[in-house]
């Protein structure tokens, strides 16, 4: 899925690659029909598919645009929801219909800001996510501290992403795809929290210790653990650390698990028993096994492993039933008239359409299931930075 789909008459080609030229230099992907379209591809089913997934279309007006059969189909998609951002390549009047959608003209070239397009199409689709791949290639922060091991912590960076279901597959829980931004960055583990980490609080506290998911190595993630239990060790090893550690917001966790990426998976749009662990009817990979953390090859773009399977996360969340008044900052969403907590992500037991990004599910916070673990986040301030020296 794209951010962006060009709608074009095959007469206004020049301008088209110039602003796609343009649009993919600022970040956001582009779906160009010009060049996106393979041969043997069925280009109608394609193009219609690509408008509706697209979080915006842009639409070059032009004389000959206006009487392209093909180009008024594809602004009937993005009618509803209004999603249009419409450019005039010259002096023409809009159709009957969309005079209440603001225009920007680039006939005008010494007068045309490519402010007002980027300015137009961020608010659809939200700012384009950079991260520069040179700055997460190792561990942030993994020491001891007051005889507690750290996790590995990676730097998430700020920008934005859709949120919910982008493919059209996914429940209405998921629904209606938002954009979110985050102004600042935070730190993700790059594993869950291992059943070897988890024991060392339960043994500290003289709390009982959750029920390992099968016997084995101690770098199991952590399972049978409730909502509230892991309140209890983020609050354990923020007093032991000095650092403010947590669960991770819904949003924080899909905007880490996609990693810059809008298909229904991290790798694409298919799902691959290669890269994750979840139950598989067909017998390819399974046995229904749980796999230590360690076992990935594979990690996602931005360096974490295991984000869509193997076991479910909790996050922060308090349970709505869909996204109709979320928060569109990034934090976690604490008002609801539901008392469940939200976990995210795929598990062994799963199935491949419960490992997509978007995917969601609910538990009562005092719940456990041995497919569900968790991630620990952390705020990014003076005592995680002072760890870092």
């Amino acid at each position: 899925m794209h951010d962006i789909f060009i709608s074009f008459s095959n007469h206004d080609l020049k301008d088209a690659k110039n602003i796609v030229r343009w649009l993919e230099k600022y970040g956001w992907s582009v779906f160009f029909s010009h060049r996106d379209i393979l041969g043997g591809q069925d280009w109608r089913k394609v193009i219609e598919k690509e408008a509706k997934q697209a979080g915006c279309i842009v639409v070059l007006w032009s004389n000959d645009a206006m009487e392209s059969d093909y180009v008024s189909s594809e602004i009937e998609i993005g009618r509803e929801p209004l999603k249009l951002v419409p450019l005039r390549l010259e002096e023409v009047a809009l159709p009957f219909g969309f005079g209440h959608i603001h225009k920007i003209d680039y006939y005008d070239k010494g007068k045309f800001k490519y402010q007002q397009l980027k300015n137009a199409i961020e608010k659809l689709v939200g700012l384009p996510t950079k991260i520069d791949s040179s700055q997460i290639q190792n561990p942030i922060l993994s020491k001891p501290i007051n005889g507690v091991q750290t996790p590995e912590m990676w730097i998430i960076h700020s920008g934005s992403f859709r949120m919910g279901d982008l493919s059209g597959i996914g429940a209405d829980e998921e629904k209606p795809a938002h954009v979110v931004t985050f102004t600042e960055p935070f730190a993700l583990a790059r594993y869950v929290v291992t059943y070897e980490e988890y024991i060392r609080y339960t043994s500290e506290n003289n709390q009982t210790k959750p029920e390992k998911a099968r016997e084995g190595s101690e770098n199991l993630p952590v399972v049978n653990v409730s909502w509230d239990d892991a309140q209890l060790y983020v609050h354990w090893l923020s007093t032991k650390t000095g650092c403010i550690f947590r669960l991770p917001s819904e949003a924080e966790w899909e905007y880490a698990a996609r990693a810059g990426t809008a298909t229904d998976y991290w790798w694409g749009s298919d799902f691959d028993y290669t890269i994750a662990n979840c139950y598989n009817e067909s017998g390819l990979m399974s046995g229904r096994d749980i796999r230590t953390v360690y076992h990935y090859k594979i990690p996602n773009k931005w360096g974490l492993f295991g984000m869509l399977d193997n076991v479910s996360e909790w996050v922060q969340d308090c349970y709505n039933e869909n996204y109709y008044g979320a928060p569109n900052d990034g934090s976690a969403w604490e008002i609801s008239n539901d008392t469940s907590r939200v976990f995210r992500g795929g598990n062994y037991y799963s199935s491949q359409k419960n490992c997509r990004c978007s995917s969601r599910d609910n538990l009562f916070p005092n719940e456990h299931r041995k497919w569900l673990g968790f991630r620990l986040a952390c705020t990014i301030d003076e005592n995680f930075n002072l760890l870092l020296k």
